[in-house]
Order: C-alpha cells, then sequence, then structure tokens
C-alpha cells in the first residue's frame, strides 16, 4: 500500500526514507500476518495452550488492543478475522456465504480477552481454531511508530498518510493546519462496477471528497491539539459477492454486508492513528448509521481526550450523485466539502418516502383483497384475540412457529418454560358467510364453532417493532380434533374448503414425534404462494419462492417473510434499509412457483411475467430482521402497492395446500 511522508525541509528527505523503510522493516518482521516469517504468524501457528515468548515489540501492539478492546466494548475485537476468513473462502468456493452450522464451531475461538493469554514475555491461545488479526489497528500503529520516530529525529512538524490512514504534527510548513480530505462512500453500482472489472484501485475519484478533516483544532477546556490522527474504516474497502465485506461481528459469527442503509463509511479522529483505526473499524459493526452515530459520540463524551470527533456516512437517499444524504459528523474537526450541507441529523423511520402509516394500513386491505388469508385465534392467561396470520418458521432442531400480534398482547408474557405466562394456545378459526337481515349483501363472519386444529406454544422470543409484537414460540403440541375441513378467505368469501389430508392415520397421530405431528397441521393451512425479489448488492436480481409471506393487520401496514440461511436468495437479501419486492402469486404462474424454488437468480422473462400477471406488488423496505435456527425471519414496512390489470376473469390466487399447488 502506498504510503506519503510530508517534513518541511527537502533536504531532509533521505534521511526520512531511511526512518521510514526502518520502522516499516519492523513491523514486516513483528507484525505481519501476510508475513510467513513473522512473529504474529509464529503466534496463530503456536499449538493451543502452549506458551510461546513475546517480543516486547509485539506486546506493543498487544497493550493497544488491550486498550482499544475496552474502549469500544469488545467490539473491536482481533479474533474475528476467522469468521472473515471463513466468508471469503466458502464464497470463493462455494458462491454462497456459510451456513450458521459452518460458522458455529468458532464460537469458542473468538474473544480477545478469553482466547489470548498474556503474561509479561509470553501468549498463549486458548483454541485452535483462535487467529489474531490486526488488520484493522495494525496499520494506525504503524503510523504511530513511524510518527513518534521523526518527532525523535527532530521533525515536529510532519504528516504521514498510509493509505487514508492518517497522522500528523504541529503545522504545515504555509504555518497553516494539516488539512486531509474524507471521501464520501461511492454507490454500490460503482463499487460492483469496479469488483467485476478488477479495477478496485480505481474506484475512489478526485471528485468524492465529502468532508475536510482539520488537523489542528479547538476543544473545549483544551486549547489547540499539537497533533491529531484520523482514519477510515468503509465497506467498499475489500467488498465480495452479494455485498459482503471484510469486517465481522463477534455476536452474530457472521460477516457486515453492505447496502443503502448500512454504515458505508466511519472517519474518526483521535489521539492515535491506532486508536482511530480500531473505534472506525469497531463503528462499521453497527447495522444501521444513528446505531454507529450513538456508539461514537459516547466515546467522544466519555473519553475526550482520546476520541476527538467523527464523519459517518451512508448511503440513504443520496441527493448528489455517488455522495451520501445522510451524514453526520464533529462539526468542530470536520467541515463539508460538497456545494449542499449534508443532514446532520438521524437517519429518519422512513415515514417520508412512499406511504404515510394510514396509507400503509389501507396497503394491507388492498392486499387482503387479492390474496388469501385464514383466521385464528390465541389464547393467553384466559384472554382471546384474533390473529390473521400463524405460520411454521424453522422446525430444526426445535418446532419453531411464528405470529404477529399487538404489542399490548404479550407485554406481561413470560419467557420462562415453566411460567404459566409462557403458554399460548392458537385454533383455527371455521369462517362461515352471514347474510345481513337488512341487506342482500354477505359479509364475512368466524364461526364461533371450534374446529379443533390447535397447537400449544411455549413462548421463545417477543420482538417488539413498530408497535406490534413478533412472536418466536415452540411447538409442545398439536391436535387435528375431528376437523374434516380446512379453508381459507379471499376477497371476504371462501376460497376452498380442503379435506384435511392426514400424512398418518388420525387415532394415530398422537403417537408420532412431535415434529412429524406439527408438519401434518402446517400442512393443513393453505397459504398464498409469493414470490420475494431484490437486488443484490453486486446487482444480480435474485428471486424465492416463498409460502411464509403474511399481512398482519396488526403490524400496521407490514409484510412478514422468513427465508432459509442455506439458500442463495438469502446471501443475496440486504439488512436492514434494503429494498424487496413481494409478488402474490396467480393461477396463472405455478411454474414461476414452481421454477424459484431451487433457483435465484431471476431472469428477465420471469420478471416481467411475475409483475404483470400476479394478484397484488408490494414494493418494501426492510425495517427488522432475526436469525430463527436455520431461517432469517424479516419484517418489511409496505412502500407501495400495485394491483396490476386482469385479462382474464375469475382469476385466483396461487395456494399451497396439503404440500402442493392447488390452482
Amino acid at each position: 500500500m502506498p504510503y506519503v511522508v510530508l517534513v518541511p525541509t527537502v533536504a531532509d528527505a533521505p534521511a526520512v526514507q531511511r526512518l521510514a523503510d526502518d520502522v516499516f522493516a519492523h513491523a514486516h518482521t513483528y507484525l505481519n500476518a501476510w508475513n510467513p516469517a513473522s512473529e504474529l504468524t509464529a503466534v496463530n501457528s503456536q499449538k493451543p495452550a502452549k506458551p510461546r515468548p513475546l517480543s516486547p515489540h509485539l506486546a506493543a501492539l498487544f497493550d493497544v488492543v488491550d486498550r482499544a478492546f475496552d474502549l469500544t466494548g469488545g467490539r473491536f475485537d482481533p479474533t474475528t478475522g476467522v469468521i472473515s476468513r471463513a466468508y471469503e473462502n466458502c464464497i470463493a468456493d462455494n458462491a454462497r456465504p456459510p451456513l450458521p452450522a459452518e460458522t458455529a464451531r468458532y464460537k469458542h475461538a473468538i474473544g480477545w480477552r478469553k482466547r489470548i493469554s498474556r503474561t509479561a514475555d509470553t501468549v498463549t491461545r486458548g483454541n485452535a481454531n483462535t487467529i489474531v488479526d490486526v488488520d484493522g489497528i495494525a496499520k494506525g500503529f504503524v503510523i504511530d511508530l513511524l510518527v513518534a520516530a521523526l518527532v525523535n529525529a527532530g521533525h515536529p512538524n510532519c504528516y504521514v498518510d498510509w493509505a487514508g490512514d492518517i497522522r500528523a504534527q504541529g503545522h504545515h510548513p504555509d504555518g497553516r493546519p494539516w488539512r486531509s480530505a474524507v471521501m464520501a462512500p461511492p454507490s454500490l453500482k460503482r463499487v460492483f462496477g469496479h469488483w467485476k472489472d478488477g479495477t478496485m484501485d480505481e474506484l475512489l475519484r478526485d471528485d468524492d471528497v465529502a468532508f475536510f478533516a482539520d488537523f489542528a483544532f479547538d476543544r473545549a477546556n483544551a486549547g489547540k491539539l499539537d497533533g491529531a490522527a484520523i482514519a477510515t474504516s468503509g465497506d467498499y474497502f475489500a467488498v465480495q459477492r452479494y455485498g459482503f465485506h471484510h469486517i465481522a461481528r463477534a455476536d452474530t459469527l457472521s460477516v457486515m454486508k453492505a447496502n443503502q442503509m448500512s454504515v458505508a463509511s466511519v472517519c474518526v479522529a483521535a489521539s492515535t492513528c491506532a486508536i482511530a483505526d480500531a473505534v472506525a473499524t469497531a463503528s462499521m459493526t453497527f447495522d444501521r448509521l444513528p446505531q454507529a452515530v450513538a456508539f461514537l459520540q459516547q466515546l467522544v463524551d466519555s473519553h475526550p481526550d482520546t476520541v476527538y470527533g467523527y464523519c459517518a456516512m451512508d448511503r440513504a437517499e443520496a441527493t448528489w450523485p455517488d455522495a451520501p444524504a445522510k451524514s453526520l459528523y464533529s462539526a468542530n474537526i470536520f467541515s463539508p466539502a460538497l456545494r449542499s450541507e449534508p443532514n446532520s441529523t438521524s437517519t429518519s423511520s422512513g415515514d417520508e418516502k412512499g406511504l404515510s402509516a394510514a396509507e400503509r394500513q389501507q396497503a394491507v386491505g388492498d392486499i387482503g383483497h387479492h390474496t388469501v388469508t385464514n383466521y385464528y385465534r390465541c389464547t393467553f392467561d384466559g384472554a382471546e384475540i384474533e390473529l390473521d396470520n400463524f405460520r411454521g418458521c424453522s422446525m430444526q432442531p426445535e418446532q419453531v412457529v411464528l405470529f404477529v400480534t399487538d404489542d399490548d398482547f404479550f407485554k406481561r408474557a413470560s419467557l420462562v418454560a415453566e411460567d404459566p405466562l409462557n403458554q399460548v394456545r392458537v385454533e383455527l378459526l371455521a369462517p362461515r358467510l352471514s347474510t345481513s337481515s337488512s341487506s342482500s349483501s354477505s359479509s364475512l363472519m368466524l364461526d364461533e364453532r371450534k374446529t379443533g386444529v390447535t397447537a400449544d406454544l411455549s413462548l421463545k422470543n417477543i420482538s417488539v417493532v413498530g408497535g406490534c409484537a413478533v412472536v418466536q414460540a415452540v411447538v409442545t403440541a398439536v391436535s387435528l380434533g375431528e376437523a374434516e375441513f380446512v379453508q381459507a378467505i379471499y376477497r371476504d368469501t371462501y376460497l376452498a374448503k380442503r379435506a384435511v389430508a392426514l400424512d398418518v392415520p388420525r387415532s394415530k397421530l398422537p403417537f408420532y414425534p412431535l415434529g412429524k405431528q406439527t408438519k401434518t397441521l402446517l400442512r393443513q393451512m393453505p397459504s398464498a404462494m409469493w414470490v420475494v425479489s431484490t437486488s443484490a448488492a453486486h446487482g444480480e436480481d435474485l428471486a424465492m419462492t416463498a409460502t411464509s409471506v403474511t399481512v398482519p393487520a396488526a403490524a400496521r401496514g407490514m409484510i412478514c417473510f422468513n427465508v432459509g440461511h442455506s439458500s442463495a436468495f438469502y446471501a443475496g437479501l440486504g439488512g436492514v434499509g434494503a429494498g424487496v419486492r413481494l409478488f402474490a402469486l396467480s393461477t396463472r404462474q405455478k411454474d414461476i412457483a414452481e421454477r424459484y424454488v431451487t433457483r435465484a437468480a431471476l431472469g428477465k422473462e420471469d420478471r416481467t411475467r411475475v409483475e404483470e400477471e400476479c394478484m397484488v406488488a408490494a414494493s418494501c423496505t426492510i425495517e427488522h430482521t432475526e436469525d430463527v435456527q436455520d431461517h432469517h425471519i424479516v419484517l418489511t414496512k409496505i412502500d407501495g402497492v400495485k394491483v396490476p390489470e386482469k385479462d382474464e376473469e375469475g382469476l385466483m390466487p396461487l395456494v399451497w395446500q396439503h404440500g402442493k399447488l392447488m390452482t
């Protein structure tokens, strides 16, 4: 990586070059994990539980790592490098990210304080899979060493830039403060254009300058600082297929993924370049910009002598070509270089985009008018509530189901299995039509007659999102009672009455494993067939057939679905803030439903057919995600609804029931 060293006197250049060469040779010998003969490589190769001698040079870096780990509350953790490598290798070899089962083995390899033990002169790895990856701090540490060497050599005014990480002391030869440019994160379209062409070294351009950083800034009660450092971390530095990049999280055993709403770039000003480097890296582990900014501001407030300021950016609703509209920065350090002032407030909730809350609620009714709905009664702590959604979520290893309801209903719930407030029963309701005595019109009512189709549940997790409760529960018992038919509602009338088709004789069902009982129950519930589509970060359009889509009225304008971790669609799906489109399929689209069970790349012809022949289409933004065993729950906010014109009378939703498509 190129570096720049500036000192006032040109005549000193040969001596400065020798000094820089010595510092980089030192780093190569002791700190470079890419050097097979370095001390750090030897540490990562040492047998676990066997102490290895530790030089003062590497110990000095580990001391700074200790400080950065504690300062960031463990968000900067060099032992997460094993996850980054697992993702990089799996994507390269298999064109997909690793499955949770494939990264679970690294759980006991991660943890700087837990897995790396040190004495004054030894270091010990606690697990064979543990590696120390200092890429997120070593560059800043070497810059600090070089600046210290320059000052000791009689250069109190100096500036060092190594691949965008900078530390400056004193002032510029002209007498003004040292100043550096901070680049806006390039658009994902541009990032992946260069990625595909193999020209990532040409990614950033001169007109990407978004801010200037001033290295002589006033701080309350501190006067003028004689020097400071800035370091930048961005999602575009080492991007991979599907948008995954190089920064990993210890708590999820996964790497971060670039999308329009993710944290795209963080520049941190600090007392040393190593700390600036580590804090910038840690800030990239947040899903959205406001979370990262809250973390950074807390560090500025609590450690003002260490962390001086920040400039954090995402790509949301770009006002300028390839530039961030949502930027939050410390005005005492960073000044905008763009012609328009970036928005210096937190990212909005999104209600200014697309539909209002009332329009979203109306959209729920519009979607319900063109797709399939089942109704249930949920009984909890003696109270009852009607549900318009209930579905299987993940069957391995536990039988987990999911439903969404009003958040008030479960405010007193317990997640302790032995607690009575942990138990729930959900029963399928029998719909019927009732003709009003004052009118010839018919209206949908829910029959008080019990169907006997029930599931007893133990609450597993409750997440409150936008005023609704997303409830995960484990099935503890199922019953089909004496039900002979199950039915669903379409446009306030019966869509179908289908006979209950059991995989086993009814009398023997209770004696079969709970998993088989649960699957038998869920196969009876008519489900609308949907195709969910998204554009992956690298530009490929992906699609997935789904029976898990529900449009709960309690969710106030949201649509919920889940996707398996092993699918290519999941690999390309963005995080919170990413866009998706959902299409309720018609009976004309059975071939499309079958095709995208196993295929992910959305063909151009199929894209046109999905849009023109579906029952209803919804454009959405991801609002919330959760991992449940081998599945990923996605809650999206509706931004727009379209009902294509139909040229065929009586076109109906495509329905999945009894393990097959019902046309």
